[in-house]
C-alpha cells in the first residue's frame, strides 16, 4: 500500500451491513446494503514474540465496529 510503512496487513473483505446513507430523501429513508473492504496496516511483531491474543488485532471487533458504523 502506498504511503503505509512496511509491516503486517490484515485484509477484511466483503463486510456487509445495511444502513441509510446518501443525499437523496429515498436513500435516507430506505435502508440499503453496503459492502466494505478494509486493509489494516499493523505491527504484529509483539504478537509474534509473545504468541498472546492480547497482543494482536481482534478483527472480529473491527468488523463489528464497521457494521455498527454502516447501520448507525
Amino acid at each position: 500500500m502506498p504511503g503505509v510503512p512496511s509491516g503486517d496487513r490484515i485484509e477484511l473483505r466483503g463486510l456487509r451491513s445495511v444502513g441509510t446513507h446518501g443525499v437523496l430523501v429515498e436513500e435516507q429513508e430506505r435502508a440499503q446494503p453496503f459492502e466494505v473492504d478494509l486493509d489494516l496496516a499493523v505491527d504484529l511483531r509483539p504478537a509474534g514474540v509473545s504468541d498472546s491474543l492480547a497482543d494482536t488485532v481482534d478483527y472480529g471487533a473491527v468488523a463489528d465496529v464497521v457494521a455498527a458504523t454502516v447501520s448507525g
